[in-house]
């Protein structure tokens, strides 16, 4: 497994923080609890959050103060980390439980459910001249179900994930939500994190959901906001990511390819592994 060489590095910083009578028994525990973290999240680099939360997996919790000062002694942020792993063994599915939502027999359908967005971004696919009609969540349910059946009885699942314009907009999706939920249907969202607040993503983790989507196409703040066409965009990307994360949801940083961002690729990808996101290019599908 790959790590980011700046990990990498702060691998060896923290190492030389622990008393060298135990070092030669930490340094393979650390090496192995963080690439467990990044299993977890299934990518393939460990990040800074993987090592920072491991290193209290398997601190004893009589050392984990003394531990908490020499991670801040290497200017570490460390309330955030340790506010993210505790909320993350509260909420957090398990690996077992959100990788069969991936199994190789599941069709991931993208549900298309709404133009509405509070984004006007310049690669939107929803755009029309004419305000199409949207499907009451009845309609949605009894076609989610009639697609479940039919892929039960062929022993396979479907994996809907809600889409738009901006899913979060239509004031009964967490009539959708809930009803999948119940039923143990497999579901995702994409979002552009607007309304995504703490509130949705407990409700989203309530109800079984294995993943979310967290739009955003570039590294830059003010240029996010010229391509999104709002303003505050990637801080609502941001707040999305950690919302979602606090409550155990899997996180993939959606970001479309286009000629406005094609040379910050590295960049944005960077940006969502810091964030605790899996970076996930799409090509562009449209643009104004």
């Amino acid at each position: 497994m790959d790590w980011e060489p700046l990990v990498s590095e702060l691998y060896g910083k923290m190492i030389e923080t622990i008393p060298r009578a135990f070092r030669s028994m930490v340094k393979p525990m650390l090496r192995e609890a963080a690439e467990k973290k990044c299993r977890q999240r299934n990518a393939s680099h460990v990040n800074q959050a993987d090592l920072v939360t491991a290193i209290f997996d398997i601190t004893p919790r009589p050392f984990q103060a003394e531990t908490k000062q020499n991670l801040e002694a290497l200017g570490i942020d460390i309330a955030r980390y340790i506010r993210l792993r505790q909320i993350n063994e509260q909420y957090r599915a398990s690996w077992e439980s959100f990788g069969k939502a991936f199994h190789p027999g599941n069709i991931h359908f993208a549900m298309y459910l709404t133009d509405r967005c509070n984004q006007h971004c310049l690669h939107c696919a929803a755009s029309s001249p004419t305000s199409r009609r949207e499907l009451s969540s009845r309609q949605w349910i009894e076609i989610i179900d009639n697609l479940e059946s039919s892929l039960r009885s062929q022993d396979r699942h479907g994996v809907y994930i809600w889409f738009g314009g901006e899913p979060t907009c239509r004031q009964d999706i967490r009539d959708i939500i809930e009803y999948c939920g119940e039923q143990g249907y497999f579901q995702a969202i994409i979002t552009n994190g607007v309304l995504f607040d703490n509130t949705f993503a407990h409700f989203c983790a309530d109800c079984g959901m294995s993943h979310v989507f967290v739009s955003f196409d570039s590294a830059n703040p003010e240029k996010n906001d010229r391509i999104r066409g709002a303003s505050h965009t990637l801080d609502a990307a941001r707040r999305a990511v950690e919302n979602a994360l606090k409550h155990g949801l899997f996180v993939c940083a959606s970001t479309t390819v286009m000629k406005q961002n094609i040379d910050e690729l590295e960049d944005i990808k960077a940006l969502a592994q810091e964030w605790g996101a899996m970076p996930y290019f799409r090509a562009i599908v449209k643009q104004k």
